[in-house]
């Protein structure tokens, strides 16, 4: 789905400057900004038409000493076909010449409060998570402890039961089944896909709407993903980490998710193990290694001896 001017506007509080501009959606192609300064002057090299143009005070000035020939010429050259729209900041009037040739090359002109520099950091922080790459990936997507924990392993294993038993010692859902990934700032956000927000499936029961059973504050909307948990069932003849020395790392678009693997019994609590182990991995995260000092303890032994 494209990324529309209109949903721009929504999500930043803008406002059209006059209601023709309503009527004139339009794609915004690329997560890039154009402060109109340069090309006042008469400097066209460069200039990207898909970028989104914004006019602040000082060019707004710099434009009230242009001569009327010389604003049509700049902003019939700005006005290109692929243009999203123009943003004016402070609420600044909007010179009448740029409003008609606006309407005429159908570029929206919207209207933004507050000041050109807080505008800029809104506008590339919105258009950063609207272009970010993303890419769906199985699993639980959980808050434990502070922590996102991507809960993975084959069908039947008993993700969700676990989720839900998770949710009833006061952990947080983002999303059950499948995760919404996108990459942003060299982390790994998640969330949940549109369609199965705040739904979880246990088999034996079907879906429920976990924001009915434990209320609305159960569910977080989006989580980096810190901890990645892969659930295997148990197998006797492998040989599981029982001193935690085995660090397992997993690249996901690029980004480097410490994992760990536990395997699921009868009687085995995984919703205690994975508590444990994300506490575990909290510590580590503060340089506090439990088996390294396990190692350390052995060989103090050795060396008394």
């Amino acid at each position: 789905m494209n990324n529309k001017v209109s949903q721009l506007a929504t999500t930043l509080g803008l406002n059209y400057d006059v209601e023709a501009f309503k009527e004139m959606d339009k794609d915004i192609l690329i997560p890039e900004v154009n402060r109109v300064g340069l090309e006042l002057v008469g400097f066209k090299e460069m200039f990207n038409a898909k970028r989104i143009l914004i006019l602040g005070n000082r060019e707004l000035a710099y434009i009230k000493s242009m001569k009327q020939e010389d604003i049509i010429n700049v902003f019939s050259f700005l006005f290109c076909n692929e243009t999203p729209c123009l943003i004016v900041s402070r609420d600044n009037e909007t010179p009448s010449i740029i409003r008609e040739l606006a309407i005429q090359a159908k570029i929206p002109i919207l209207k933004w409060s507050g000041s050109t520099s807080r505008l800029l950091l809104q506008l590339y922080a919105v258009l950063d998570e609207w272009f970010a790459p993303k890419m769906m990936i199985s699993g639980t997507l959980m808050q434990v402890h502070g922590k996102g924990v991507l809960i993975q392993g084959p069908s039947g294993i008993g993700k969700s039961e676990i989720a839900l038993e998770l949710m009833k010692r006061g952990h947080n859902l983002v999303s059950d089944d499948s995760v919404e990934v996108s990459l942003f700032d060299n982390r790994l956000q998640g969330r949940a896909p549109r369609l199965i927000k705040n739904m979880i499936e246990i088999r034996g029961v079907g879906i429920l709407d976990v924001t009915q059973l434990f209320g609305h504050a159960i569910i977080s909307d989006e989580l980096t993903i810190d901890y990645i948990i892969e659930l295997s069932k148990w197998d006797k003849k492998l040989t599981y980490e029982r001193v935690g020395n085995n660090r397992l790392i997993e690249s996901i678009m690029g980004c480097e998710i410490e994992k760990i693997i536990l395997p699921v019994s009868e009687g085995r609590s995984m919703a205690d193990v994975i508590e444990v182990s994300v506490t575990n991995f909290k510590l580590q995260e503060k340089g506090i290694y439990a088996s390294e000092e396990f190692a350390q303890r052995i060989e103090k032994e050795l060396l008394e001896d």
